[in-house]
């Protein structure tokens, strides 16, 4: 591919990595417009499920940014600039693990959803668990508990409106439930209503089945559909399971220019193997657009019209998207395009409808968080401090391009089990080959070594 200066139109197929699709479209505060209201659905009843406290029904109008959120929060949280770095750090890292043992054609994944799910986990731990989490989230920040806590919030204060002017609805909503047996800590009960906002539930022992079909319900309801209610598996949760944290997040808006379907032509899509699939193609010029073109690869972003921005990295041909994901400029282009509005920007974009679903638990042993699936105290969240560990940790995604803007949500699940008593190992020591022998003292000492090779001596 001819190179060109960084100001020249630059023609996209957006065949861009999905992390730009959540990680670009932040929900930007300013946005204005007429608005509207809707509170958070709440699953039906079900026998042995009870809903122990609730989200705010009822949003809250903001006059400052001009829009109803649904977070009751007194004034607007802030983000600080080290939490702000910190969850980068945490989407750049988690996204390359994932990158690396990808098995899907696609790779759908929501950093913001697995981190807050991880956080409300991360508040009902102590001890090493504690320390484990804190540094999978801090990526090497200096964090406190609170600060994280705050930047949650304000997470929840920005993703929680809707503006029927543009065509904006965002959701980002916490559950968690728990096996009636057992009781949550006043503390982070506490943070459970203030922090997370979180629906809270229920469920008596055998009343498996009735819960797992709330859970649908509840991520059907606060993905407004786009994700079903069988994203919750029949099994979860299981008779040893004593609670389960879900977070889902909903995304919609439309693009600041809109395509025009009269537009959208059919073509080739190139496959990594070489081959095409025919795909339909939406098409449109920007003027003064965000844009650049790098040895490696191209970069440009779309407003949307709630101010935030779809951002595309194009690799250049023979470049392989490994090599992408070690190179510092790329991340700063996925996640930071700092580009001025002058370039000319010839978008060819394939419309999509891509879904998936991933199983966690490697990302979170590569995270240095393999000792959660062995244990975890449990004690700042839950009386009694049972003995427990991770069972279950996945993520479902579904994204949605047309001509009239974007459609996304996901929903991560983490399941943790009780720790069932350990049989005792039993083992057969017959010692009919050779081998090693130590006789030590009670002081630790090793009095004789030995290896045996011959039973006697001759």
């Amino acid at each position: 591919m001819k190179k060109q200066s960084k100001n020249r139109v630059a023609t996209f197929t957006a065949a861009a990595l999905s992390l730009a699709l959540l990680a670009a479209c932040s929900v930007a505060p300013g946005s204005t417009g007429t608005t509207g209201m809707t509170g958070t659905s709440k699953p039906a009843g079900s026998e042995g499920v009870k809903q122990y406290t609730a989200a705010p029904a009822v949003a809250r109008y903001d006059e400052v940014n001009n829009y109803y959120t649904a977070v009751n929060s007194p004034q607007k949280p802030v983000l600080s600039a080290e939490m702000a770095k910190a969850l980068r750090s945490f989407s750049r890292e988690s996204f390359r693990l994932l990158f690396q043992s990808k098995a899907d054609d696609n790779l759908l994944y929501v950093p913001l959803s697995l981190y807050m799910d991880l956080s409300m986990l991360t508040d009902a731990t102590a001890s090493q668990t504690r320390a484990d989490l804190d540094r999978a989230l801090n990526q090497g920040e200096d964090i406190t508990a609170q600060a994280r806590q705050e930047a949650m919030q304000a997470l929840l204060y920005s993703y929680n409106k809707e503006i029927v002017e543009g065509d904006i609805k965002a959701r980002l909503a916490n559950a968690i439930w728990l096996k009636d047996s057992y009781k949550y800590t006043d503390g982070y009960q506490q943070l459970l209503e203030d922090v997370y906002q979180a629906d809270s539930y229920t469920w008596a022992q055998g009343a498996e089945k009735s819960a797992s079909a709330a859970m649908g319900r509840w991520v059907e309801d606060n993905t407004f559909g786009l994700l079903p209610a069988s994203t919750i598996p029949d099994d979860l949760p299981r008779s040893t399971t004593l609670m389960v944290l879900l977070n889902a997040l909903y995304y919609k808006c439309s693009w600041g220019f809109e395509f025009d379907p009269e537009l959208n032509t059919k073509a080739p899509f190139q496959l990594p193997d070489g081959s095409t699939v025919e795909a339909e193609f939406m098409n449109q010029t920007i003027y003064k657009s965000r844009g650049v073109i790098e040895a490696q690869y191209q970069a440009a972003d779309i407003i949307m019209s709630d101010l935030s921005r779809m951002r595309f990295v194009l690799p250049n041909e023979g470049i392989e998207p490994e090599d992408l994901l070690e190179n510092d400029g790329f991340w700063r282009d996925l996640l930071d395009l700092q580009a001025d509005d002058s370039a000319i920007v010839n978008w060819t974009i394939p419309k999509s409808d891509v879904n998936g679903k991933m199983d966690l638990l490697p990302l979170l042993e590569d995270l240095g968080l393999g000792s959660l699936m062995k244990f975890m105290d449990m004690s700042a969240g839950l009386e009694g401090s049972p003995d427990a560990f991770l069972s279950e940790a996945t993520q479902a995604v579904r994204i949605k391009m047309h001509e009239k803007g974007v459609e996304a949500a996901a929903v991560t699940v983490l399941a943790v089990d009780e720790s069932a008593p350990m049989n005792p190992p039993e083992i057969d020591m017959k010692l009919d080959r050779p081998f090693f022998a130590a006789l030590i003292s009670p002081e630790g000492q090793a009095i004789f070594l030995a290896y045996i090779e011959v039973p006697q001596s001759k």
